[in-house]
């Protein structure tokens, strides 16, 4: 992690560039924008997308984690249906991972902010 940004700062400048994605989706449509605006909006657009999807599978659960994260939307508000609760909090531990590594906001070899929930063994 940057030295000079802090797990609270990142994690609001993620769910801003995030709650921000749909704005940009649609100005990239109207094509209303100069060049070095269009292609900042493509970047950033791109790269929250692609790390969604490299770890969802799908486009349109990426696009919900996306907008979930943006929005602060957990488990019980989600509109992804289909996976357990462990399994929403681990992908969308994952992808926010890969935003900010995509974005270069932290290296690709720190360890992860949040770590993964362990099991706990069943006793009998």
């Amino acid at each position: 992690m940057s030295p000079c940004l802090s797990q609270k700062t990142l994690d609001a400048l993620l769910c801003a560039l995030c709650a921000d994605f749909d704005r940009r989706r649609i100005a990239i449509g109207e094509g209303r924008l100069s060049r070095r605006v269009l292609f900042e909006y493509r970047y950033l657009n791109d790269r929250i997308l692609g790390a969604a999807l490299s770890v969802s599978g799908r486009y349109d659960n990426a696009l919900t984690f996306v907008r979930e994260i943006g929005a602060r939307t957990g488990y019980a508000g989600s509109a992804i249906e289909g996976i357990s609760e462990i399994t929403y909090k681990r992908y969308k531990t994952e992808i926010r991972r890969r935003i900010l590594e995509e974005l270069s906001l932290v290296d690709r070899d720190e360890e992860p902010a949040i770590p993964k929930t362990k099991r706990r063994k069943k006793k009998f």
